[in-house]
């Protein structure tokens, strides 16, 4: 039995992917049909797991928890966010940038 993992897939994507793990330090990324979980390092919120879910509108429903000793405590849930703001609605919440800043006009 096998799991359709592309909303997981697009749920990193939009998020930034790879960078965006190197620079926010989430691991154990675990994905579904529907959803992409995650371990989030020390942060502002003082969560540990974070889960990104597809909703019915389109958009996703990010749910910030703190687990501790088996017990799970939600400490903030944001509902209706379109995938343009995943980045952003991270970065306030979190304090961590997603993505490292592109400067412009510079020749590599």
């Amino acid at each position: 039995m096998s799991t359709d993992l592309s909303v997981a897939q697009t749920i990193l994507a939009q998020l930034g992917g790879r960078e965006f793990q190197m620079m926010t330090g989430a691991k154990d990324l675990v994905g579904d049909d529907k959803s992409l979980a995650m371990r989030l390092p020390r942060n502002s919120t003082k969560a540990n797991k974070l889960r990104i879910t597809r909703n019915g509108n389109d958009c996703y429903d990010l749910e910030f928890f703190r687990i501790r000793k088996f017990e799970a405590t939600a400490i903030k849930s944001i509902e209706n966010v379109y995938a343009e703001d995943l980045r952003k609605i991270f970065t306030q919440e979190t304090g961590y940038d997603t993505h490292l800043p592109r400067i412009v006009g510079v020749n590599a």
